[in-house]
């Protein structure tokens, strides 16, 4: 578990962003019945909620004098985004909350089976991830005359199975050797 309330404030919601809120497990389980035979499972979940990302406005544009360098402050964003300090700013002005929302767990499986002098191996794996970037890309607390909205929501989705088959020799031979097979299915 992790937790944190982030570093920059929105001065339009008064409250900070950049922080998040992360909880997550894992467990293994091991089932040895016998020197012919053994099957190991793990599984894993996690859950992240993040109101990260709020880009700060740093600077105005450059101006370029000779070799000195300096940001116009003046500019019309200026009077609604709040005022640059370099990199002591740490206030923005949005009307959304930037998030990342993310969600994921998986499960795979193995065995190891003795035929004979050789071993039998099977791993098969299963994993799903889902994701929502919410962003403000206006950087902006309301509409105004000459600025667009821009808001983007961008959900991701995605889920992996994999298969793993293979027979190995015994290792402790002048010849070994490891034959087999691999499936991934990615959708």
């Amino acid at each position: 578990f992790g937790d944190y309330d982030g570093n920059i404030r929105n001065v339009t919601t008064n409250k900070w962003v950049n922080g998040y809120k992360h909880y997550g497990a894992r467990a293994q389980f091991l089932y040895d019945p016998s020197s012919d035979m053994r099957i190991y499972i793990a599984a894993d979940f996690h859950n992240n909620n993040d109101d990260c990302c709020a880009d700060i406005i740093a600077t105005g544009a450059p101006t370029v004098t000779g070799t000195n360098v300096t940001y116009a402050t003046t500019a019309p964003v200026f009077t609604v985004l709040p005022t640059p300090r370099g990199a002591k700013t740490r206030q923005v002005s949005q009307n959304l909350t930037t998030s990342t929302k993310e969600k994921g767990w998986g499960l795979s499986g193995q065995a190891d089976i003795g035929i004979g002098t050789h071993t039998l191996t099977s791993i098969t794996a299963y994993r799903e991830w889902n994701n929502t970037e919410i962003r403000d890309g206006d950087w902006l607390d309301g509409a105004y005359v000459g600025f667009n909205q821009l808001h983007d929501r961008g959900p991701q989705h995605s889920t992996t199975f994999t298969q793993e088959l293979r027979i190995a020799s015994p290792a402790d031979q002048q010849l070994s050797y490891v034959l087999g097979a691999y499936y991934s299915h990615a959708f």
